[in-house]
């Protein structure tokens, strides 16, 4: 069976809010192809499925950039056999193993603060009439 990766590209970058062109198009195609011949024609399968589709794009592009890296590696993607809760990626080569786990950072709570003050401040110097120049350095 044929896969048409164009297709398959198109329909996952039309669920996104930005208008992607042919570039991006056949660079997602390709990207899906490389992915499928190094046997994770599964991780294909859930791009297409995704809610979070950005976060899953992440890992779509981090597991292509890993096999461009090393192309002889053996690369698997959320191996069961490793733990409960599925890893990203782990990657075989030579007698080494190594585990890779992709997260969100979420800002901290002091950067949380810093940016409601900056909001705040900002909000406020907006209401003063007379034009100045304020530079707020935290």
């Amino acid at each position: 069976m044929s896969v048409n990766y164009k297709q398959s590209a198109q329909e996952v970058l039309k669920s996104t809010k930005f208008q992607n062109d042919e570039v991006e198009i056949v660079r997602l195609a390709s990207q899906m192809q490389l992915i499928s011949e190094h046997g994770m024609e599964d991780m294909n399968r859930a791009l297409l499925n995704r809610r979070k589709l950005f976060d899953f794009i992440a890992e779509h592009n981090l597991a292509s950039d890993l096999i461009g890296f090393d192309p002889i590696s053996t690369l698997l993607y959320e191996p069961s056999c490793y733990s409960s809760r599925p890893i990203d990626f782990v990657r075989h080569h030579a007698n080494s193993l190594c585990f890779i786990q992709m997260k969100r950072l979420n800002d901290s709570e002091a950067d949380n603060r810093k940016r409601k003050m900056l909001d705040r401040l900002t909000a406020n110097f907006k209401r003063i009439p007379v034009g100045k120049f304020i530079e707020l350095n935290l």
